[in-house]
C-alpha cells in the first residue's frame, strides 16, 4: 500500500520542485533585466543560485517523467542465475 501512495505522490512532489526552480529562474531573469540587483539583500545572494536552480529544474524534470515516456534504448540487465551451493544444507543425523 505504501508503494502505491509513493508512486502517486513522488512525481507530484518533483513537479512542484520543477515549478519552484523555473519560477526562481524567471524571477532572477526579470530582476536582471530591470537592473534591480539591490532589491535582493546581500545575505540572500549567491553566485551559485542560478546554476543550482538550473540543476534542480533539470533533475526534477527528468525524475518526474513517467517511465512510459522515457526512451527504452538502454539494455535491460538479466536476472542473476540461481544460487547453487557445493554442499547440502541439511546436516546428517548422528545415531
Amino acid at each position: 500500500m505504501y508503494n502505491i501512495i509513493q508512486r502517486i505522490l513522488a512525481p507530484g512532489v518533483l513537479f512542484t520542485w520543477t515549478v519552484i526552480c523555473a519560477t526562481y529562474l524567471r524571477f532572477h531573469y526579470s530582476i536582471k533585466l530591470q537592473r534591480q540587483g539591490t532589491a535582493i539583500p546581500v545575505e540572500a545572494r549567491s553566485s551559485l543560485q542560478t546554476y543550482l536552480a538550473i540543476y534542480g529544474l533539470t533533475m526534477s524534470a527528468i525524475l518526474s517523467t513517467p517511465p512510459s515516456l522515457l526512451p527504452s534504448s538502454s539494455p535491460t540487465i538479466p536476472p542473476p542465475p540461481p544460487l547453487t551451493l557445493p554442499f547440502p544444507l541439511s546436516s546428517p543425523t548422528h545415531g
